[in-house]
């Protein structure tokens, strides 16, 4: 199975400044791809092109679902003290992450992509 993809690229410099973006759409490549080649973004397409509009839309998409498929879920929340030791932010997040990586890598709830 190929799924659709949208990713950026960013060449920072040193002192953290973008020096050049790209975005890229793994769909240009799949079988039901675009049909003109001079809609291939095979060298990455840059900033304000339609390519990079379609990545900002599916980011905030993506968030929408997952904000609506763990209030479905009643995924519980997690209030850990930060000591001097651990941060307790940080670690609700990476349990939360393992949770949603684990939903992400799981076909019918038992079976391994």
């Amino acid at each position: 199975m190929e799924q659709r993809c949208f990713y950026r690229f960013q060449k920072v410099d040193g002192s953290g400044n973008v020096n050049k973006t790209q975005y890229y759409d793994t769909f240009a490549y799949t079988a039901g791809g675009y049909q003109s080649p001079a809609q291939v973004p095979a060298s990455g397409e840059p900033p304000g092109s339609a390519v990079s509009k379609l990545f900002y839309a599916e980011v905030l998409e993506q968030q929408r679902w997952w904000r609506e498929e763990l209030a479905s879920e009643r995924m519980t929340t997690l209030d850990l003290p930060a000591d001097g030791a651990t941060d307790g932010a940080m670690l609700a997040k990476m349990s939360k992450h393992s949770v949603v990586r684990d939903m992400i890598t799981r076909r019918n709830t038992f079976f391994p992509k």
